[in-house]
């Protein structure tokens, strides 16, 4: 069986057009023998912007101008810190009346191509009981 003769930078990026810069870089330098993604490297911080938090007649009357089967999506998000996604994937179970709790169990997921479904939050962190306000 001949040799084969090492491929040029400009090929390896020929055939791997995906690979992040620094991989490429790292192909053009020599062979990759460990991944060059230094473990000291930090993301800087995301700034989330300011945000107003409604006074409680503001929520009242957002409530009113909603249709009365989604006036209580408004209490929800405002005073139990629910997304959307949770509190339309809410069923009757997950809220305890008597003792004032709401748990969020799972959500709404809409992904393109595909029928709206109930599915579990994203993240273990994500399920959670809210004490009702």
């Amino acid at each position: 069986m001949p040799l084969r003769r090492p491929a040029t930078s400009e090929a390896r990026s020929q055939r791997h057009p995906n690979l992040p810069h620094a991989e490429l870089q790292q192909l053009r330098d020599r062979p990759i023998s460990a991944s060059p993604c230094d473990k000291g490297i930090r993301l800087p911080p995301v700034g989330r912007g300011s945000r107003v938090l409604p006074t409680a007649q503001q929520v009242h009357d957002l409530a009113r101008l909603l249709p009365a089967r989604l006036a209580a999506t408004v209490y929800l998000a405002a005073g139990c810190g629910l997304r959307l996604g949770e509190i339309l994937g809410m069923e009757v179970d997950d809220i305890d009346f008597d003792v004032r709790e709401v748990h969020v169990r799972g959500q709404l997921k809409v992904l393109k191509g595909r029928q709206p479904f109930l599915g579990p939050v994203k993240t273990s962190t994500s399920a959670r009981t809210r004490r009702a306000a």
